[in-house]
């Protein structure tokens, strides 16, 4: 039996002029100390960070399926909420769009394809379910007559 993971997301901004930028939303695990106590998380734990790592790392794949829609429709942002399996071998078996607030289907149908295209480590056990967040959102203003513009996907 498998439980699913949900990771916290992993911010993006792409700037007009193709610049990205990735940050995790959340601190690495310290001890009391003050120390990084990688040590101290579980096999599971460490895992996710991969996976996270992965994700954050391949972003620019995420980015592109919204920034060619976005061309289309200025407006256009929300949240994905994608379900994967892993398999052992570290390969995407499975990626299901669990919600939805952008309503574009291809984006949705994009992420997914970029998502099943990934590798990732083996996970320490088998069918290694995640629940993952993208935040696609857009800010536009014109300045001096040329558009400027950025998007991010948190």
């Amino acid at each position: 039996m498998s439980s699913a993971r949900t990771l916290v997301g992993v911010t993006v901004v792409v700037l007009a002029g193709g610049c990205a930028t990735a940050q995790e939303a959340a601190p690495a695990a310290t001890d009391t100390r003050g120390e990084t106590a990688v040590e101290a998380l579980s096999e599971e734990e460490r895992y996710d960070q991969s996976v996270r790592q992965v994700l954050g790392g391949n972003v620019a794949m995420f980015q592109e399926c919204y920034e060619r829609q976005l061309v289309m429709d200025a407006q256009l942002g929300g949240e994905l909420v994608y379900e994967f399996k892993i398999n052992i071998d570290g390969e995407v078996e499975r990626a299901t769009l669990l919600e939805t607030t952008m309503e574009n289907m291809i984006v949705e149908r994009c992420v997914e394809k970029a998502l099943r295209a990934l590798q990732f480590d083996s996970p320490p056990r088998s069918n290694y379910i995640v629940t993952y967040p993208f935040d696609f959102k857009s800010t536009r203003g014109v300045r001096g007559g040329r558009t400027k513009g950025r998007s991010s996907v948190e």
